[in-house]
């Protein structure tokens, strides 16, 4: 009796299908690919998840959602494991000239199925939780930008370009577009060319995002940075690294750094003159950006205008007026024209209210009413307290100015109207008269000529 070797046994055949042998090889890889298949399910479902669960409070919808994209994944995986050890990967297309497999078709599945269980878990529940922690009140306050809406997009988007250049790679779509010479060197344009450089974006826009939220933000709590400041140092760092992004990106697309740097030289010597407010206001922006003079949430005074910093740009400012109304500032207007900035030292700024009383009133208790007027009111500040002054004897009045502090600088034409309310009040309480120029008309009747 002649025993197999462990060569002879593997290829033993079990039975035939359609004129293919199927052996206890066959057999055996099946049943390794399913059991790796089932390890790794096992592993993540019992290990991995559960503790992702834990920590960010997962509830029982996301958590059957992340298991079903999981068990595509791994069914998916295991189905090419098999088709692959059965020699089954057929072309799903008759003509010879192009190939499309199974297992293609099959990989670019798990590639989606992928990226939906990646954006699932990163969008719902670890930035959402991020920024549940973080315990943002309202979404206004922070750049656009910086929110968790952007940064759900921009990983999304980031996805969808990722699983299409697989896509691309893995059907052998990558079709020659056109060529060019690049200085003597022959580039061939594909069409992965044009997804790369979308890549390479959303890639820069996610190292902004993860600068700004993930590593500055907890150094800007921790030596409490004010938001003019920390907008200043944001939009700085984003000019860096966009610019850094799009030396990439047309690099990529072929373009030479060097007779780009020459072209955009010559036409900058072309355009200057009839640039030069624009470019003015360009590095003003940049001077507003470094010296901080002017930050965003400081309160100006821009000729008759008074508003809120909101957003400072590369050529103009947005300024949010008492109407509720954007006003547009080239920052040219901010670096050169004088300007009232009433938030640049101090969160109090001083205002001034004049008042004129008969000469028949007692200067020492107008004095006090206009005080206790201010005192009432609880948008002044009792320290520094209200204080008066007598300026001028006028023609028909004395002339008192009240002196005041407060924070509230965009309505302060409504606490100084409720102030003149409460002062006409109080003098009509205490019988002080505030006069009105009065004019005394002598009529001299002029004597009769004699006849």
């Amino acid at each position: 009796m002649r025993y197999m070797n462990s060569s002879e046994f593997l290829h033993t055949i079990l039975f035939t299908i359609s004129g293919r042998d199927f052996t206890i090889k066959h057999l055996a890889s099946i049943i390794l690919i399913l059991l790796i298949c089932l390890i790794v399910h096992r592993l993540l479902i019992k290990s991995f998840f559960p503790k992702l669960y834990k920590d960010y409070q997962v509830d029982k919808t996301q958590r059957s959602k992340i298991n079903s994209l999981l068990k595509y994944v791994i069914y998916l995986s295991a189905t090419i494991g098999i088709i692959w050890s059965l020699d089954l990967d057929y072309n799903l297309v008759l003509n010879e000239s192009s190939s499309i497999r199974i297992t293609r078709f099959l990989n670019a599945i798990i590639i989606i199925q992928l990226a939906r269980l990646l954006y699932f878990i990163f969008s719902k529940i670890v930035l959402h939780d991020y920024y549940v922690k973080r315990d943002i009140k309202r979404k206004s306050e922070e750049s656009t930008d910086l929110t968790e809406e952007f940064a759900n997009k921009n990983f999304q988007n980031l996805l969808i370009v990722a699983a299409l250049l697989l896509i691309i790679k893995n059907f052998n779509l990558d079709y020659q577009l056109f060529t060019f010479d690049r200085g003597g060197e022959i580039f061939n344009f594909k069409i992965s060319n044009i997804f790369v450089a979308i890549f390479i974006f959303l890639i820069a826009r996610l190292i902004y995002w993860i600068a700004t939220q993930l590593i500055l933000y907890g150094y800007y709590k921790r030596i409490k940075v004010n938001m003019g400041s920390q907008y200043a140092i944001n939009q700085l760092l984003k000019y860096f690294i966009y610019t850094i992004a799009i030396i990439v990106v047309l690099q990529n697309l072929g373009l030479q750094m060097t007779l780009i740097l020459g072209g955009a030289a010559a036409l900058l010597v072309g355009v200057g003159l009839g640039l030069q407010q624009t470019f003015n206001d360009f590095f003003s922006g940049i001077v507003l950006l470094f010296e901080r003079s002017v930050e965003v949430g400081d309160v100006l005074q821009v000729g008759t205008e008074v508003g809120t910093v909101r957003n400072i740009g590369l050529r103009a400012s947005e300024i949010e007026g008492r109407d509720n109304k954007i006003i547009i500032v080239p920052n040219s207007k901010l670096v050169n024209d004088n300007v009232v900035n009433w938030s640049s030292n101090d969160d109090k700024v001083r205002f001034h209210l004049n008042v004129g009383v008969s000469y028949d009133s007692d200067a020492e208790e107008v004095k006090s009413l206009l005080v206790q007027a201010a005192k009432d009111n609880p948008y002044i500040l009792n320290y520094p307290g209200p204080f008066v002054r007598l300026t001028t004897f006028a023609d028909y009045s004395l002339n008192f100015e009240l002196i005041f502090w407060s924070r509230n600088f965009i309505v302060i034409e409504d606490i100084k109207s409720d102030l003149r309310i409460a002062i006409h009040k109080i003098f009509k309480k205490h019988h002080i008269e505030i006069p009105f120029p009065k004019q005394d008309i002598h009529l001299v009747r002029a004597a009769k000529k004699p006849n």
